[in-house]
């Protein structure tokens, strides 16, 4: 007989789930972080930033060199 049976498969995916842990640590716990941390970790709003910041520089340079 085979043991391909869904028990079978449910069993080794919820293991390898346990074992498998968050992306930012094992003790990640994401209903502890304030929207202001979630706002901030977030990758469009930080390339949004360097973007600004790189852009408002440039923006300062072309002014104090053409006067």
């Amino acid at each position: 007989m085979s043991n391909h049976t869904p028990e079978a498969k449910t069993r080794g995916s919820s293991a390898n789930r346990e074992k498998k842990a968050h992306r930012r640590g094992q003790f990640y716990r994401p209903e502890l972080s304030t929207p202001w941390q979630r706002f901030t970790h977030n990758l469009a709003v930080r390339v949004a930033a360097v973007v600004l910041v790189a852009g408002g520089t440039a923006a300062l340079v072309v002014a104090a060199v053409t006067r």
